[in-house]
């Protein structure tokens, strides 16, 4: 029997996790169109991947739907820089994030699009639950700009595909980590400060907690979820909480050097908990994380070993 292809188009696929995202697509034989701001000279060039380096908010975002005709949008283009100070640059370009949203699913509505999938932010939009692991169902109480724009976003989406009946899917991520992260993550911030021999800064105490998620774990969930017609919202996670301080000791027995973390006093530390319950997930799409937390540092300290 022959697998079925589509296509595709990715908002933000130039990022980290949008560029395994594409290369898995590409991998597995479907038609990809990727849409980035930041799309680099040497993205390798292939016959079913096209590269469009313009902003979402940009009236060439039709042309682009026209031309590729998405079967599914793939949405991770979201407002990252409102994590930056007010008076940033980018945070102030990243106020149009709806105006963007907007002109995507009124041109993937025009051009047939059957299914829109938004990735979320688990993390950001629960802040400090009170129930730990947290479920969909939680009362969502974002406590920053970054968490309240997701839970904006999503709100738009389900109401604008179930207006239009458009398949949709809401994929709320943990901490995601992995071979080409940028380095102000958790974990590269950790791993390559060690790999250089310097003592690395963590914010907060290191007793607070995070549930980090492999990047090829997180692929596999996307590419069930592109496949199945479970229209909802979604925890992505690996469902384990664990200390920073663990994930750091773990750092330092693997990369095998005496090292202790300079701590800093810091908000931007973030909640004290924090943990998806990804059950919801699991039993809709047959999905389980397999990538331990040792083996997936693993596989992330040998790439930042050798490119950086």
């Amino acid at each position: 029997m022959k697998k079925q292809t589509m296509k595709v188009l990715v908002t933000g696929g130039a990022g980290f996790i949008g560029s395994h995202l594409v290369d898995r697509l590409v991998d597995t034989g479907h038609s990809v169109a990727v849409v980035d701001t930041n799309i680099g000279k040497n993205r390798e060039r292939k016959a079913d991947l096209a590269w469009y380096k313009t902003n979402i908010n940009d009236p060439a975002i039709e042309k682009i739907f026209s031309g590729s005709a998405p079967d599914v949008l793939f949405h991770l283009a979201g407002p990252i820089y409102l994590r930056r100070p007010i008076m940033s640059k980018e945070f102030i370009v990243s106020l149009s994030f709806l105006e963007g949203l907007l002109n995507l699913l009124n041109a993937a509505l025009r051009h047939g699009t059957k299914k829109v999938i938004l990735i979320s932010s688990g993390g950001a939009i629960y802040s400090d639950a009170g129930l730990i692991p947290t479920p969909e169902e939680y009362q969502p109480q974002p406590n920053s700009l970054y968490g309240q724009a997701n839970l904006m976003m999503e709100t738009i989406l389900y109401q604008f595909c179930s207006h239009n009946q458009i398949e949709w899917q809401i994929l709320r991520l943990g901490n995601l980590y992995g071979p080409g992260q940028w380095k102000d993550g958790v974990i590269p911030s950790l791993a390559t400060s060690l790999l250089t021999g310097t003592a690395p800064v963590i914010n907060g105490d290191g007793r607070q907690t995070r549930d980090f998620l492999y990047i090829g774990d997180a692929i596999d969930a996307f590419m069930l979820a592109m496949s199945k017609s479970n229209n909802g919202i979604f925890n992505l996670s690996s469902g384990i909480e664990i200390p920073v301080n663990d994930v750091f000791s773990k750092l330092v027995k693997l990369i095998k050097v005496n090292i202790s973390p300079r701590y800093r006093p810091d908000q931007a530390a973030g909640p004290q908990r924090s943990c998806l319950d990804n059950s919801k997930f699991r039993g809709a799409f047959g999905w389980e994380p397999d990538t331990g937390l040792e083996e997936g540092l693993i596989k992330t300290i040998l790439w930042y070993r050798e490119n950086h």
